[in-house]
């Protein structure tokens, strides 16, 4: 209302400018405002499918579970934010710019977004434990269930919407909104009624799983947006080989669960970080770009900077 009497006022413009700002505007906006009502629905409609179906023991390991995907969620809101007025000052005319611009945007969020992943999957248990004790048995299968979804990253889970919202597509936005909210509103009842509350997860992931293939065809056939399948394959294959060891310490080693945590945390990320140069995912001019941005901020500059270091020396010698 505040920018409809703005533009209203406005002495400078006349009515059929206004109207067309108005129209633009709500041309925009609404969409997106009918996603957020969907998308606010699902959580209502899902408490009530586990009220009607899941016992509450159950109910309150998933609610565990989830507090925990905040945790994903630190990381990923203010990438997909950030992203949102970068993609909105390109130019959508330009495919080969603005394919290029989606392809490093998706391969950069899912270099942070899918190991993180992993780790929230392998360390679910000691997390879970470390926190609230050992009385919550089924928390750790819930939130690894749940973090399945955040492994569609590398497909554009993250980074499609910031893409149709910045070029101005937000009925796209609305359409993928669509699909995942009719599927998971179908399925949830019906998975949840047979196998509780692992059906109401696979529900949701299957929901997204169709909303992400979607937007990701749409977004490839019409504004001929480049994913990088190779470099998002090797990403997976990365995440994955880092697993390995802290897996094997897990289940060959009795350690105390921080110590154990600590452990199989340092011990991927050593991994992770040696093996993205080596399989070529981040390149030597990649580095000097993050190491010129990273010196902006004290915080990061202390943290990553001795990654990045690390990781000129391995692509140095090969």
């Amino acid at each position: 209302m505040i920018m409809l009497r703005k533009l209203l006022r406005h002495k400078s413009k006349g009515i059929d400018d206004s109207r067309s700002d108005i129209k633009n505007l709500l041309r925009y906006g609404a969409p997106l405002y009918v996603s957020i009502l969907l998308t606010g629905f699902i959580p209502l409609y899902r408490n009530i499918i586990l009220a009607f179906f899941v016992e509450d023991i159950d109910i309150g390991n998933y609610r565990a579970a989830i507090n925990f995907i905040t945790l994903l969620t630190m990381f990923s809101i203010p990438i997909t934010t950030a992203l949102l007025p970068a993609f909105s000052k390109l130019n959508f005319t330009n495919d080969s710019k603005l394919g290029r611009f989606f392809e490093l945007a998706n391969k950069y969020t899912s270099i942070v977004v899918i190991p993180l992943t992993l780790v929230m999957i392998i360390f679910s248990k000691e997390i879970v434990e470390l926190i609230y004790g050992p009385t919550y048995t089924l928390a750790p299968i819930f939130l690894a269930m749940y973090c399945l979804v955040y492994l569609l990253t590398g497909f554009g889970y993250l980074t499609l919407m910031s893409f149709y919202n910045g070029i101005e597509k937000t009925k796209l936005t609305l359409q993928m909104n669509l699909i995942s909210f009719l599927i998971f509103t179908v399925l949830s009842p019906v998975f949840t009624s047979m196998y509780k509350v692992q059906g109401l997860i696979a529900a949701f992931i299957m929901a997204n799983i169709a909303s992400t293939l979607y937007g990701a065809y749409i977004a490839k056939e019409k504004f001929k947006a480049e994913f990088g399948l190779r470099t998002i394959m090797k990403i997976y294959i990365a995440s994955f080989i880092s697993a390995i060891p802290p897996i094997a310490i897990l289940h060959l080693i009795c350690l105390p669960i921080l110590l154990r945590l600590i452990t199989g945390l340092s011990l991927y990320l050593v991994i992770y970080i040696t093996v993205t140069p080596i399989l070529h995912i981040i390149t030597k001019a990649e580095t000097k770009s993050i190491t010129s941005i990273v010196q902006k901020v004290p915080l990061m500059k202390i943290v990553i900077n001795p990654l990045l270091k690390y990781q000129q020396k391995i692509l140095k010698t090969k």
